[in-house]
């Protein structure tokens, strides 16, 4: 086995927990979410997700799997896709995997 690289300056960013869903955020939103099988959503409430894990297996460099996440959120829903917030609205639709299920 390698030994791990040493890190080469800062680490820039942070990870948090994400709280329940009791209040709209969604207009200042810029959390991102990697499911248990590697890949990207830029909403919990998103249908699209981006492979991260591909890239990973396939040795991709940090800068390709920085774009892949630019990528995800430049497409980044707002109000969940609909045009204003609230899980509580009539159209609001839930998505097909649930939070458990996508390892949230």
């Amino acid at each position: 086995m390698e030994a791990a690289p040493e890190a080469q300056g800062p680490v820039l960013g942070t990870v948090g927990i994400i709280a329940s869903v009791t209040e709209p955020f969604c207009s200042d939103c810029r959390r991102t979410r990697i499911t248990a099988e590697g890949k990207i959503m830029s909403c919990l409430f998103s249908r699209e997700e981006f492979d991260l894990l591909g890239l990973l297996r396939d040795g991709a460099s940090d800068q390709a799997l920085a774009e892949r996440w630019q990528d995800a959120m430049w497409v980044k829903p707002k109000a969940h896709g609909m045009d204003h917030t609230g899980l509580g609205a009539a159209d609001f639709v839930q998505p097909d995997r649930s939070m458990s299920a996508i390892g949230g």
